[in-house]
């Protein structure tokens, strides 16, 4: 019998666990706060030496587009906050019997604090 039977799953047919997903998610948004940091640096100092620029600056992130940046990089930001309270909380022992609950409890709140957020911004 020549059967040829897969060695491993194929990604395919294999589903990463949630826990896994926000695992390597955890990881993009780390990398893409760095670069977050950088723009949020260079704004300070566009208005730290440039007050007509920083007027430009400023009248893009209030267009349509430059709030949904905003929107998405405070998303990162509390994802990436949220996310990291809930290693800390595992580090203690705590959290390892209901992964999905608190897998889902983060997504929940990253999303919460992300829209009280952006109301707050923008009232």
């Amino acid at each position: 019998m020549d059967i040829k039977k897969p060695l491993s799953p194929h990604l395919q047919i294999y589903r990463l666990p949630l826990t896994a997903i926000l695992s390597i998610s955890h990881r993009l948004s780390g990398v893409i706060l760095g670069f977050v940091y950088i723009s949020f640096v260079f704004i300070l100092l566009v208005l730290a030496f440039n007050v007509e620029m920083f007027n430009i600056l400023l009248a893009y992130f209030n267009n349509f587009i430059g709030k949904i940046i905003v929107a998405l990089a405070s998303l990162t930001i509390f994802y990436h906050m949220t996310n990291g309270v809930r290693h800390m909380v595992w580090d203690l022992g705590y959290g390892f019997e209901k992964p999905k609950l608190s897998s889902y409890t983060v997504l929940m709140i990253a999303f919460l604090l992300t829209l009280v957020f952006n109301i707050l911004i923008y009232i």
